[in-house]
């Protein structure tokens, strides 16, 4: 907690800080606990293959009548140490062993799942909150200029230089400016509130920009990291586990082989006091269990093809995935490129106009129209670079990639 407290006192955090103050949340914590879990379940099968020791006490008292035989006692009793070994299950516990180690790889798997999932929350609720501070900065700017025009145009009315009516549409403009203002500015409030429950950050806290991402690697690069993704090691893991589970089920037609040894610290049988110890093995074959034992395996059978198919399924989509993400974000990278020629045409053309509408060239719904372009376009430009962050980040998670964050 002591990294949480260090982000939380700063005024201002990056992407990486806020990655690393969400890990201190639920979500990690409850895959590592699973984890821990998973461990536990493997002592527990080791410990049913190994010896076991117990301590066992019975008495028993039984009706007397009719005995005749002076040596007979009408009480029996025994105290001792009782060990259990199991010799031979059919591999049964072999299986279970495989299942145990399978299932803790699989708990470290969901851990990286788990933390590329995670990965993918923090950075679009951060992307999406400086996105709203760039609109709310946009929306304070269309304000500022809608109140200019306004100033501008009264004076102008006043001089008898141009109609009230547009003044009225100047002021109308400036009305639903203000309007708009509010309206992102509770967009704003409620992205932080979520960013904060995600990270654990207070939601007033100052997020620093995102450096533009130009990644020079291309789709088979993506592709062949897809290959040994967190989504893929999970689903091949359970594969593995349901041919264990098969094995476990041909158990059920093994012979199977336990000792048991006894030694008694006091004891007195029905005729005469026992014997110190005592030790038996048993051997049971199973001859007819109303074929139990076969659908147990054509149950495990069925469950190893539902997995095989989940696997081929799961690897067909994530490469799906991984292609369309990766042609996203590249037409992504070209749009902005592009409109960002767009905007400073806009730009230019709110300029001209303004001038234009000096000299009585344009009227003023003209000037109203290319200052809506301009401010338009400029909140594209951001839509389109906040997405490619977000695309981006997406296909790092999505592959297992390397976090790469600033």
């Amino acid at each position: 907690m002591y990294s949480l407290g260090v982000a939380q006192a700063q005024t201002r955090v990056n992407l990486k800080q806020a990655f690393e103050a969400a890990l201190k949340r639920e979500p990690i914590q409850r895959a590592e606990l699973a984890l821990e879990q998973s461990k536990e379940i493997k002592k527990k099968v080791v410990g049913t293959a190994l010896p076991q020791v117990s301590l066992k006490a019975d008495y028993t008292r039984q009706d007397a009548s009719g005995v005749t035989s002076s040596t007979f006692n009408r009480t029996q009793r025994a105290v001792g140490l009782e060990l259990k070994q199991s010799l031979f299950q059919g591999q049964r516990e072999f299986a279970l062993l495989d299942k145990s180690n399978n299932q803790i790889a699989q708990s470290k798997e969901e851990v990286k799942l788990t933390r590329n999932e995670l990965y993918i929350e923090v950075t679009n609720s951060y992307l999406e909150v400086l996105f709203s501070e760039s609109e709310v900065e946009l929306a304070k700017e269309i304000e500022r200029l809608s109140k200019e025009r306004v100033d501008y145009l009264s004076d102008r009315v006043r001089k008898g230089r141009s109609r009230q009516s547009e003044l009225l549409s100047a002021q109308a403009a400036l009305s639903s400016a203000q309007n708009d203002l509010i309206s992102l500015g509770a967009i704003r409030s409620r992205n932080r509130k979520i960013f904060s429950f995600i990270t654990g950050l207070r939601p007033d806290i100052k997020l620093e920009t995102v450096a533009s991402n130009t990644s020079g690697k291309d789709l088979s690069y993506f592709l062949d990291k897809a290959t040994s993704a967190p989504q893929m090691s999970v689903d091949k893991l359970r594969v593995d586990d349901s041919y264990a589970d098969i094995k476990v089920a041909k158990a059920g037609h093994w012979p199977s082989v336990d000792l048991k040894a006894d030694y008694f610290i006091d004891r007195e049988s029905v005729s005469t006091r026992g014997s110190d110890w005592a030790v038996t093995l048993s051997f049971s074959l199973p001859l007819f269990e109303s074929g139990k034992t076969k659908a147990d395996i054509a149950q495990a059978s069925y469950a190893k093809n539902i997995a095989e198919s989940n696997y081929r399924y799961n690897k067909e989509r994530l490469e799906t995935e991984v292609k369309n993400l990766f042609l996203d974000y590249r037409a992504t990278q070209d749009q902005i490129k592009s409109y960002e020629n767009t905007v400073e045409l806009y730009r230019k053309n709110y300029v001209a106009q303004q001038k234009e509408y000096n000299l009585s060239l344009v009227n003023n719904l003209e000037v109203l129209q290319s200052l809506n372009l301009y401010t338009e376009s400029r909140s594209t430009l951001n839509r389109l670079k906040t997405n490619a962050h977000q695309l981006y980040y997406r296909l790092l998670a999505t592959v297992g990639d390397s976090l790469e964050l600033n």
